[in-house]
């Protein structure tokens, strides 16, 4: 991973992929991700995760999820970003800006430690739904929990899971054109930080279990309040439409 992209030097080892607003160009290399961007294109940062195969940015670019089926390894290596809190683990979550890991992850099920293409396609990619203004990510765990964390630490909000017996899916409500707006105005300095403030919201489902219908509910956090519940007849699936994504 070189500092600049010559017309004949070779850009990747895997492939590239954009971030969502187009900022930064990623390249997959054997020994992690690099980004490309700015006037010059240059490389804007690396991120040291041997094998990497799949990756993901938040929806505002602040932060990069990248997965390998090869177990992270603890290092004392000062070039390392991993330590013993880390080994073992397949999944880190990236600061953009800064460079440095935020924190890693396991994941289990089926094809998490495969370097089988077929395999991996089982995997549950992206790992993570984001909140529309970064403040939350929160993953599924399917007939048992919601995990939420919070940025920019990415503890776990409220110190554990949502409990949600036979949870399939969940959704983040998108922004309204308001609060958009207002995230924005913060971001480019035109208003006063935490003026954005909202609430966020995320719908989950459950399928029909025994005599009991299939549900849709909305709960808000960080209260874990639940605004609204519906029951559903004779539902086989239910698919929320995807959150808004910054342009």
């Amino acid at each position: 991973m070189t500092d600049s992209l010559a017309p004949a030097q070779k850009w990747t080892d895997l492939f590239t992929q954009w971030s969502p607003q187009g900022t930064y160009l990623a390249t997959i290399h054997l020994q992690g991700v690099a980004l490309w961007g700015g006037a010059s294109f240059e490389r804007i940062n690396r991120f040291a995760h041997p094998e990497v195969k799949l990756i993901d940015f938040s929806p505002y670019e602040r932060y990069l999820v990248t997965w390998s089926p090869r177990p992270i390894e603890a290092s004392n290596s000062p070039m390392s970003p991993f330590t013993d809190e880390d080994a073992g683990n397949n999944v880190a979550v990236w600061d953009v800006v800064t460079g440095k890991l935020v924190r890693t992850f396991p994941m289990v099920g089926a094809g998490a430690h495969s370097n089988d293409p077929t395999e991996q396609k089982r995997i549950n990619w992206p790992m993570f739904k984001w909140s529309p203004d970064e403040k939350y990510a929160a993953r599924v765990t399917p007939g048992q929990q919601i995990s939420v964390y919070e940025t920019p630490t990415l503890s776990m909000l409220g110190k554990k899971s949502i409990k949600i017996e036979g949870v399939f899916d969940f959704e983040w409500a998108p922004m309204n054109d308001a609060e958009r707006e207002a995230l924005e105005a913060e971001r480019n300095g035109s208003a006063k930080p935490g003026s954005s403030a909202r609430e966020n919201k995320l719908a989950f489902w459950t399928p029909e279990i025994t005599n009991q219908p299939a549900r849709v509910s909305l709960m808000a956090l960080p209260s874990r309040a639940i605004l609204r519940s519906k029951n559903l007849f004779n539902v086989h699936d239910v698919r929320f439409l995807s959150s808004f994504s910054p342009s």
